[in-house]
């Protein structure tokens, strides 16, 4: 049964190093992350545009339906901050009987600790300019419900 990991956190939370841990720990395992598809768009520089973001969101999604399609175990790298966001029914509806579906939350929300790892790679931006991007993100963040989400299971990292 293939795996669809789900990673939650914030900017600077560690989801990134979580993810390339995990797929560098199992070779059947990808990694899906919306920063790298934004990335490739730019040919190599991060950019966060609205207008490309429904691309972005397609192409995440059909890779991630694809890979598991193939076989692989996937891991999305992303903040996930609402449920709305996390939404991963369009992947259970069509493969639910050949994958398990785990959020990961890395509950780490000391701002302090957040913008200095954001900082170290910054991409481009202000420290000011993330401050305001993770408040905003606390703000808005809604914990994962296993049920009302309808996930196989949640895990929670401190």
């Amino acid at each position: 049964m293939q795996k669809l990991t789900v990673i939650i956190g914030f900017p600077g939370s560690g989801k990134s190093k979580l993810a390339s841990k995990i797929a560098n720990n199992d070779p059947n395992t990808i990694v899906v992350n919306k920063d790298a598809i934004r990335s490739m768009f730019r040919a190599g520089k991060y950019v966060f545009a609205a207008g490309y973001e429904d691309l972005v969101r397609q192409v995440a999604q059909k890779t991630t339906i694809r890979a598991l399609m193939e076989g692989f175990d996937v891991v999305v790298d992303e903040t996930h901050l609402t449920p709305e966001k996390r939404d991963v029914q369009f992947i259970k509806s069509r493969l639910r009987q050949i994958i398990r579906v785990e959020y990961v939350w890395i509950d780490e929300c000391d701002i302090e600790v957040l913008l200095e790892r954001r900082m170290a790679d910054a991409r481009g931006y202000s420290k000011d300019h993330w401050r305001e991007v993770i408040e905003s993100m606390i703000e808005d963040f809604v914990p994962p419900d296993q049920y009302k989400e309808n996930v196989d299971s949640i895990v929670v990292k401190r």
